[in-house]
């Protein structure tokens, strides 16, 4: 697989709350949450997207309509032993395209966090994973499938009553499917068909092929793939000492 990380940063955030604050529906007041002792589940179902899509392809040209939705299942649940608070959310996705049937695909999600109360401090810890098959970005047209990554970490404090401020770290990368990265050397070019597809137009190919390439040059530094250059043409093959899966 071909994989994208994203630099590790670290953002400072002061929150100042005007007027109330919202708070959170308990289980006595919201019937959708299903509460036993220190479990709680809260399942949930949306309709999104729902309606017609003008422009399904990103053409710039003759584009092609179709209707679409989106069904989004999902569940949380919580735990909350004592100072500790546990939160797992789950969910799918199921984008669905009436006559583009290339264009249907499903994304999943989770995400599992922890929050620690500490009085003053509230220390707090998260990692999340999507598997999705929307475009990776504005340039690109196809639906290439990806799965992305991130952690976080932090702590809160409570500075006055309706003052907080909390600093976190975070952590993302994001990694595509069917690389085929192999003991035959191949193009940057050749790769993105794997990667985007084979009906994009030049100028997504163009875009296409950079981030592809982007992409195996980050491998290379990783020492996960090498770079073989012949007359003039650059390829590049699978790494074959300590060798790891794409």
């Amino acid at each position: 697989m071909i994989m994208m990380r994203r630099p590790l940063t670290a953002a400072a955030l002061l929150v100042l709350a005007a007027g109330s604050t919202a708070r959170a529906q308990t289980a006595a007041t919201n019937p959708t949450v299903l509460k036993a002792g220190v479990f709680s589940l809260k399942p949930m179902f949306a309709i999104k997207n729902i309606g017609r899509d003008n422009n399904v392809f990103n053409e710039g040209e003759n584009p092609k309509s179709d209707f679409t939705m989106t069904l989004a299942p999902s569940a949380e649940v919580g735990l909350e032993p004592g100072r500790f608070k546990f939160t797992l959310l789950a969910g799918t996705e199921y984008m669905y395209f009436k006559q583009y049937a290339s264009e249907r695909g499903t994304n999943s999600s989770a995400s599992i966090r922890l929050d620690v109360d500490l009085g003053v401090l509230r220390p707090y810890a998260s990692a999340a994973g999507v598997n999705s098959k929307e475009r990776y970005n504005t340039e690109v047209d196809a639906r290439a499938r990806h799965h992305d990554q991130a952690y976080t970490a932090g702590v809160g404090m409570k500075l006055f009553t309706r003052t907080h401020a909390s600093v976190g770290f975070r952590h993302a990368r994001s990694v595509f499917d069917q690389a085929a990265l192999t003991d035959a050397p191949r193009s940057a070019y050749d790769v993105s068909f794997d990667l985007f597809g084979a009906e994009l137009k030049a100028a997504s190919r163009r875009f296409a092929v950079a981030e592809t390439l982007s992409h195996l040059e980050r491998l290379v530094l990783e020492e996960r793939a090498e770079r073989v250059e012949d007359v003039g043409v650059v390829a590049y093959t699978a790494r074959q000492l300590g060798r790891r899966p794409f």
